[in-house]
């Protein structure tokens, strides 16, 4: 075999396909507040009115004091702004869920980001079970 044949076969992990995205806190104290699943890249974790909030690639979770809502991105219908401070979303299943923020500015930043990561994927590779399934074959 000539050098350029045993060079042209390159094995590519699922971390360099589907690599993980940095995570951003709107408080350096939080944590992630679910375990992630294989190929699942949380992307930022903020503070509601009364509820801990995050955003992964797969999946909208939020933790309120008494309850917690864990929602897959591709269930939400639509997310919009209620009320100034107040984020409204609806889902597929027909469940509505609120979450109420101290600030506009707040609501607005998160009402961008789930507008941003409920959008209909730019290329089918971009589903999350791609992801998912790269990730499951590296165990």
């Amino acid at each position: 075999m000539d050098e350029e044949t045993r060079h042209s076969l390159e094995c590519i992990q699922a971390n360099q396909i589907f690599p993980r995205k940095q995570l951003i806190r709107e408080d350096e104290n939080l944590q992630v507040p679910f375990l992630e699943l294989h190929g699942e890249s949380t992307e930022f974790v903020g503070r509601a009115e009364d509820a801990i909030i995050a955003l992964s690639n797969y999946r909208l979770h939020i933790k309120f004091k008494e309850s917690l809502v864990n929602v897959p991105l591709q269930l939400i219908e639509s997310v919009e702004c209620r009320d100034i401070f107040q984020l409204h979303l609806t889902c597929k299943d027909c469940k509505v869920i609120r979450c109420q923020f101290s600030t506009f500015e707040q609501c607005q930043e998160w009402l961008k980001r789930l507008n941003n990561a409920i959008r209909p994927p730019a290329k089918i590779e971009d589903l999350f079970s791609f992801a998912y399934h790269a990730w499951c074959m590296e165990v």
